[in-house]
């Protein structure tokens, strides 16, 4: 579908380029420096679908923006949820926001992982950090 045919409700879900506001629906502490933010679209907005292996650009008004995987479940979009170590000025922001708090959603963004394609195979994956 050309973005000319779309109307615009659609163009704006669609479009990974602009920022949603998200609402902080959880945090769990899960180490002293990592932690994990449960995330809800703002004034009921539909969240975009993602798939396994992409990433979104997490942005703490005022602070900055950083790339973050998404870890939550793809067949319950309703939720972002993002695993993060606070090292850096922005996700050590992160970690002090609270339920309630708002913070900038853009994405998904990334080539996901073909899961379908691999069922019945062996897979190795070999990763780093946390993301």
């Amino acid at each position: 579908m050309l973005a000319h045919d779309m109307g615009e409700r659609e163009r704006m879900i669609t479009n990974p380029m602009l920022t949603h506001s998200y609402a902080v629906k959880r945090v769990q502490q899960e180490t002293y420096d990592t932690f994990t933010l449960e995330l809800e679209p703002k004034n009921d907005a539909q969240p975009p679908s993602f798939l396994p292996g992409q990433f979104n650009m997490l942005y703490v008004f005022g602070v900055g923006e950083v790339p973050i995987s998404i870890c939550g479940d793809p067949a319950k979009p309703e939720t972002l949820v993002h695993t993060t170590r606070a090292v850096g000025t922005v996700t050590k922001a992160m970690g002090k926001l609270r339920r309630g708090d708002l913070i900038g959603v853009r994405g998904p963004f990334g080539t996901s992982w073909p899961v379908e394609e691999a069922k019945g195979h062996d897979v190795v994956i070999a990763t780093g950090g946390i993301g």
